[in-house]
């Protein structure tokens, strides 16, 4: 999905709050009964509008990131987004993942190739676009799956979902790991694109959030933009997580 670029001045800025504030009577229906709007209950909010800096603020006050190497970009209403090079560009944030979880986040890979023996060398394996220190049956990893950032794959608990983005245009993304039902989904644009049923337990540790990059090497790193990352510590319904991606883009083009 292709976002124009431009200047984001006070008065559209104004007029982007004000149609989120009608947006947000659309959440009045939703299965969940305390999300009155699309973040009530996240962990994190992450809104990537900072215009210079390294600081990368949480809107709900305890998860404050910080961005190294990054590159802020003002092409994806309303506000910025965060570029990653591929090489030594990532974001670092303070926060635990649990077991039961939801990441939301708008994603645009660039085509990668591996054409420099430097960033090949700096790879070392296949992108990685968020991570908290995987294992192969601990923690997780959300990343690329081939060396063009077409295919990607969720993975957790010995688990795979494999997917598929476009590069070179936003996208909205959405992955579930839900305990309860052992079973990791992953949504995109706001409809169900793939699940698998987990086949061992999933399980969690205290290694924080990484958004970029290998949590525990300065490897694998992705290139492209991120923006508007948010965390909750639940599985949300296919129904809310619609909602969530229709009110963002209701409110983008108003």
């Amino acid at each position: 999905m292709n976002k124009k670029s431009g200047k984001i001045i006070t008065a559209g800025k104004l007029l982007f709050m004000l149609s989120m504030a009608a947006g947000l009577m659309m959440f009045a229906g939703c299965d969940h009964a305390s999300l009155s709007d699309p973040y009530s209950d996240a962990k994190a909010v992450w809104h990537m509008d900072e215009r210079d800096g390294d600081l990368i603020r949480d809107v709900k006050g305890l998860y404050n990131a910080t961005a190294y190497h990054t590159k802020i970009v003002a092409n994806h209403p309303p506000g910025y987004a965060r570029y990653l090079n591929g090489l030594n560009a990532y974001i670092q944030t303070p926060l635990k993942l649990s077991k039961d979880m939801t990441v939301s986040l708008w994603v645009k890979p660039e085509r990668d190739l591996w054409e420099s023996a430097a960033l090949t060398k700096k790879r070392s394996g296949h992108a990685i676009m968020l991570d908290n220190g995987h294992t192969e049956r601990t923690n997780f990893v959300l990343q690329s799956s081939d060396l063009e950032y077409t295919k990607f794959v969720w993975h957790t608990a010995d688990t795979d979902v494999f997917f598929e983005l476009p590069w070179n245009e936003w996208s909205h993304l959405v992955v579930v790991a839900n305990s309860q039902d052992s079973t990791l989904q992953v949504f995109l644009n706001g409809e169900l694109l793939g699940e698998n049923r987990t086949k061992g337990e999933i399980v969690i540790d205290d290694t924080p959030l990484t958004i970029g990059k290998w949590a525990v090497k300065d490897k694998r790193f992705f290139r492209g933009m991120i923006d508007e990352v948010v965390i909750w510590d639940r599985a949300l319904t296919k129904s809310e997580i619609k909602k969530v991606f229709e009110v963002f883009i209701t409110s983008a083009k108003n």
